[in-house]
């Protein structure tokens, strides 16, 4: 394997930084530049390798020199002509860098739910757990004593674990016929020239700062605070492939189709499901999603995962830093930029753990639970 990496600056115009003894001689010219692109990818056979690719646009943060009054400058003085930044010069300085971001999953967690979404074995309704859950249904509509906040949060439990599950099943349940058709269609695709399939799996928006010296060398501006905003975007790509057995398999692949979608298999997936509080574990880990995308009722198996992001930084530093020195003044503009990267990486669905922000009806459901825990039954 060789990795290639490609650069390329598009030039906006040419920066001078000279001392008074070297006016007349000129001094050091920097070109400075308003675009930088990087490209680093892997040189080999085939496509879909792994891939980085940084897009860097900036505008202002220039230096310039006002001479107030014709010399003496005082001892070394140095003076700038549309110089731009020390720091904004580097298109690799940690001033464009995009800002953290902690809630975002692993890579390997995102393959592992990109290949249960994709999983041609995926059900519609799990119906063997939606049977198992249905013996619930009388204790949860059983009349409960005790207080009006113990009432509330067994209702709330009621309705997330009972009632919004079965009404979801029921509604999946109505459009079985469309479910089953468009699944046998997958399956003829699958057995025919296999899956080409691509899903949306996170995205983010966060919002801070980095702290930065622009010009540490004859204009200093000290530490300066550059207001920032990271968005992130993650999908991924992944081909599936029909096994040998789905290869020699002629004709009808509907009732095929319609055990994929009703689930009609008792695996793991199947017993995870029926264990107390898989749920909530669910929320903290992959161990669900791994189970599903290993389901394999159809016979079918998967290529390389790739995982694909595109994050987008904006900075804007609105404020003009002016010294004045003696006989003249050096004055540096507000600056904004843009940094775009994106990646390609191959990854691997394995068993992942989690730190999730909560949503707000997971919350609901924390508390919901805390409660009719806690609380005595006479309150």
């Amino acid at each position: 394997m060789v990795q290639r990496t490609r650069n390329r600056y598009n030039i906006e115009s040419r920066g001078r930084r000279y001392g008074a003894s070297q006016i007349s001689s000129g001094g050091t010219f920097v070109d400075t530049w308003n675009r930088f692109d990087r490209c680093i990818d892997e040189v080999q056979q085939g496509d879909g390798h792994n891939l980085s690719i940084r897009k860097v646009d900036v505008t202002g943060g220039i230096i310039n020199t006002d001479f107030l009054t014709s010399g003496p400058y005082g001892v070394s003085p140095v003076f700038f002509d549309n110089w731009r930044y020390q720091a904004l010069q580097n298109p690799d300085d940690f001033l464009y860098d995009p800002l953290a971001m902690p809630d975002r999953p692993l890579n390997t967690l995102l393959a592992a739910k990109l290949l249960a979404g994709t999983n041609p074995s995926r059900p519609v309704v799990d119906l063997p757990i939606f049977v198992y859950e249905l013996r619930e249904i009388p204790d949860l509509l059983r009349k409960e004593g005790g207080g009006w906040l113990r009432k509330l949060a067994s209702t709330n439990l009621k309705y997330h674990f009972g009632i919004k599950p079965l009404v979801s099943d029921l509604l999946s349940l109505l459009n079985f016929s469309d479910e089953v058709a468009k699944r046998e269609k997958e399956l003829n695709a699958l057995a025919s020239s296999g899956l080409r399939r691509r899903r949306h799996l996170w995205s983010g928006v966060v919002t801070g700062s980095t702290s930065r010296a622009f010009q540490t060398l004859d204009f200093n501006t000290g530490t300066q605070v550059v207001p920032k905003t990271t968005a992130s975007r993650v999908w991924g790509f992944v081909e599936w492939f029909p096994s040998e057995s789905l290869k020699l398999m002629k004709g009808d692949h509907r009732a095929l189709a319609r055990k994929a979608v009703l689930g009609l298999t008792v695996d793991f997936s199947t017993a995870w499901n029926a264990i107390p509080w898989s749920w909530l574990i669910d929320w903290c880990s992959n161990v669900g999603d791994i189970l599903i995308a290993h389901r394999n009722i159809v016979g079918a198996y998967h290529g390389p995962i790739r995982i694909m992001e595109t994050t987008t930084t904006h900075g804007n530093f609105d404020q003009t830093l002016v010294k004045n020195v003696g006989s003249y003044r050096e004055y540096g503009s507000p600056f904004h930029f843009r940094t775009v990267t994106k990646t390609r990486r191959t990854s691997t669905a394995s068993l992942s753990a989690h730190l999730p922000i909560l949503s707000a009806r997971q919350l609901s459901i924390l508390g919901s639970i805390a409660v009719t825990r806690r609380m005595p039954r006479s309150q």
